[in-house]
């Protein structure tokens, strides 16, 4: 139980833009994890600590994470396959390979993140593998089915919190300008901003 309130707690600090305080919470969430014995938790701890790594551009740091999370299911009796909440180290260890311009790979393990959220059904891992697809897609010139995924990230958005849907619509610009559309970025720019304005 005080590895998952040390999680929500991590994540709370995390969407409060407090990274260290996020940092602080997921380490000792994992020193919990890793005490009680608990993999399932510990593997999901790694993934968060390693995206907020990711967020403080710490890119080794969260890359060995992402491993290290890998690495527990190596060593363990279970499969990849198996371990669908690996999708969160996945999908950031492609915005990882993002950030080092290796394109192939980025978007491969992209993929298999996707593959391991809808494994999961759970709502939020599928828009956070979706999203992180959508971007790796993007930046490889894939421009036409980032935005697909993208719109598959939006429907899923719908079902969760209007939070994830402004992620879609913000990715959805980043990708008109990618496109270099820069008057229907305009304009969905206005669009959503008056659909926050209003909700």
């Amino acid at each position: 139980v005080r590895t998952h309130l040390l999680n929500i707690q991590g994540l709370a600090w995390q969407y409060q833009g407090d990274l260290v305080a996020a940092t602080q919470s997921f380490d000792a969430a994992l020193a919990c994890g890793e005490k009680s014995g608990r993999i399932h938790e510990v593997r999901y701890t790694t993934s968060n600590l390693a995206y907020v790594h990711l967020l403080q551009s710490h890119l080794h740091e969260a890359f060995s994470l992402c491993q290290m999370a890998s690495g527990r299911v190596k060593g363990s009796s279970e499969s990849l396959e198996w371990m669908p909440v690996l999708a969160y180290a996945l999908s950031t260890r492609s915005i990882i390979l993002l950030e080092w311009n290796e394109l192939e790979s980025a978007v491969a393990t992209a993929r298999q993140g996707v593959a391991l959220a809808e494994q999961w059904r759970q709502a939020d891992a599928s828009h956070f593998a979706l999203t992180c697809l959508s971007q790796t897609l993007g930046a490889s010139g894939a421009l036409e089915e980032a935005f697909a995924v993208n719109q598959r990230a939006m429907r899923l958005a719908k079902n969760i919190s209007p939070w994830y849907a402004r992620i879609s619509a913000e990715n959805e610009i980043m990708l008109l300008l990618a496109k270099r559309d820069i008057l229907a970025a305009a304009k969905k720019f206005e669009e959503y901003e008056l659909i926050d304005k209003g909700s």
